[in-house]
């Protein structure tokens, strides 16, 4: 297996990783809201923060160290494109997560690419590599 597919591969399973992750947290979110509706009895309000809530878990995964569980599980991290031994900043972290709310581009992005990027890391120049445990 080359480079770049063995990287894709890890990429993907680490999104899985992650998804399974936050969906796990929206569970257990998803119970307390419940159990905060049959006291408050506003299910909109609980709702909209329930959902917010959500996106941030997938907003901010990456922000430790470049790696989000699923990325630390598979042994690979956000790099600088230009210079792969530095995390790029939170900011830039964040931005790039921004592009999951278009999945859709972003897969087919990801699957066209000759070195498996996804548009967020193509516009914040950023790219995933393997990492020593």
């Amino acid at each position: 297996m080359d480079h770049e597919n063995d990287i894709a591969g890890k990429r993907i399973f680490a999104f899985i990783i992650d998804f399974i992750s936050v969906g796990v947290i929206q569970a257990i979110g998803f119970m307390c809201i419940t159990l905060m509706y049959q006291k408050s009895g506003n299910l909109v309000d609980l709702l909209l923060i329930y959902s917010g809530f959500s996106s941030l878990l997938l907003i901010f995964k990456d922000v430790v160290k470049g790696q989000s569980i699923g990325k630390r599980i598979m042994k690979i991290a956000v790099r600088k494109m230009e210079n792969t031994s530095e995390i790029p900043g939170i900011s830039t972290l964040l931005l790039r997560n921004l592009f999951l709310v278009i999945w859709p581009i972003e897969l087919k992005t990801f699957f066209s690419s000759k070195n498996n990027l996804r548009l967020g890391d193509k516009l914040l120049k950023t790219t995933v590599i393997k990492i020593k445990a």
